[in-house]
């Protein structure tokens, strides 16, 4: 690559940038092209668990409404 002058960078701050840009072409080619299937959803374990940060909401299994008639039952 050619030496480009850049004003206001340190000697170090240079170097740096310059690795930056050589590992560039790496970098990009490392990026998945999303043919490759994607891994497998975490598993679940348990049920519905009231949430240790707000223990305070809670789900009902019980009962509920009779629904039939807007469900078409």
């Amino acid at each position: 690559m050619t030496q480009l002058l850049v004003k206001g960078l340190s000697p170090e701050e240079f170097a740096a940038l310059n690795d930056l840009i050589l590992a560039l072409p790496d970098g990009i080619e490392n990026i998945p092209d999303g043919t490759a299937p994607p891994p497998p959803p975490p598993k679940r374990t348990g049920g519905w668990t009231a949430s240790a940060s707000r223990s305070e909401i809670k789900f009902d299994s019980g009962g509920g409404p009779d629904l039939s008639e807007w469900c078409g039952g």
